[in-house]
């Protein structure tokens, strides 16, 4: 039994990483990945048959014996238990919500992975209480940035009417009307430069 989940857990993380390292798997990448395993299963099931018919055979020639057979039932029977849970999972990753960043998006995945294999995983509560903690942190991480967002954004336009204003009260003086106009030249060729309008 647990040569068969490990088995099925193995080789849903080959697919997930391929035969090559990559520098990172992306979420769309894993809902894709999970899209494949249900259409493995799929074919698994056509295996299966066919192996039962080709044994099935052999025993009537006496090729195969009780023994053999009997532990192809029983891998069988084991595999078409693991299936379903494994199905559940791959499905709950595959229509997992990925908004957001990368990290927030694997969380939402991680946590509806977790929900899926809490019938047959004992620690579940205990990762869905782990995820929900990083959830919250990755919410102050984000609310944090957005205020700083905000702030920094804030400053630029207080630095512009600062700037506006000190020019127009300069611009009086006809001396700085060359300057001034130096000033706003440079900055219409810096955001031209930049592609800012």
């Amino acid at each position: 039994m647990k040569k068969v989940r490990l088995t099925v857990v193995m080789l849903f993380v080959a697919l997930a990483t391929g035969c090559e390292p990559q520098s990172s798997v992306r979420p769309e990448q894993m809902q894709n990945v999970a899209t494949q395993v249900a259409d493995l299963a799929a074919k698994l099931d056509d295996y299966q048959a066919s192996a039962d018919t080709v044994l099935g055979q052999l025993s009537q020639y006496g090729v195969v014996d009780a023994n053999l057979m009997a532990k192809a039932q029983k891998l069988n029977k084991e595999i078409d238990r693991v299936q379903p849970q494994v199905a559940a999972i791959a499905e709950a990753i595959r229509t997992a919500d990925i908004s957001g960043n990368d990290l927030e998006a694997w969380v939402k995945m991680a946590g509806a992975a977790n929900a899926a294999s809490a019938p047959v995983n004992p620690y579940a509560p205990f990762i869905a209480g782990g995820l929900g903690i990083l959830d919250i942190i990755l919410a102050w991480f984000v609310k944090r940035k957005s205020d700083e967002a905000k702030a920094n954004a804030l400053k630029y336009q207080a630095h512009k009417q600062g700037v506006e204003l000190t020019m127009k009260q300069v611009s009086l003086d006809d001396n700085t009307k060359a300057v001034e106009e130096d000033l706003y030249r440079n900055i219409g060729n810096a955001r031209t430069a930049l592609g800012v309008k």
